[in-house]
């Protein structure tokens, strides 16, 4: 048994992005997952059952690709990846990672396709 399967997430983990995937954002909305804490963005997928969580970093990220106005996020494609990272403690941690998803035809796709991602 997984025991991941125990506590299925709304949200995509950096490990479960096991290889790089090209999603196209469907929405994006502000949810509160701590009362008290305030609200978080999350992205959503088309076709996907998990978003993702955004931090700083990443809707800088996303503001660098696309503009500061969420609205305009909406309908863009982006490539998500994980790699190891660290926290400022030092702490060994998984992160996820945002890029503009290749436009021309030349590029090659996102390997693995979509339909072998677990989100």
């Amino acid at each position: 048994m997984n025991i991941d399967d125990l506590y299925p997430s709304k949200t995509i983990r950096a490990e479960e992005l096991t290889q790089p995937v090209d999603v196209t954002v469907e929405a994006v909305e502000l949810v509160e997952f701590r009362p008290g804490e305030g609200d978080t963005v999350v992205l959503g997928f088309m076709g996907k059952s998990q978003g993702l969580a955004m931090n700083k970093t990443r809707n800088m990220a996303m503001k660098g690709l696309f503009g500061k106005e969420t609205d305009y996020w909406i309908g863009k494609t982006i490539r998500l990846f994980s790699m190891p990272s660290r926290k400022p403690d030092g702490t060994p941690c998984m992160t996820v990672v945002i890029q503009k998803a290749p436009e021309l035809a030349g590029d090659p796709p996102a390997p693995g396709g979509s339909d072998e991602i677990p989100f």
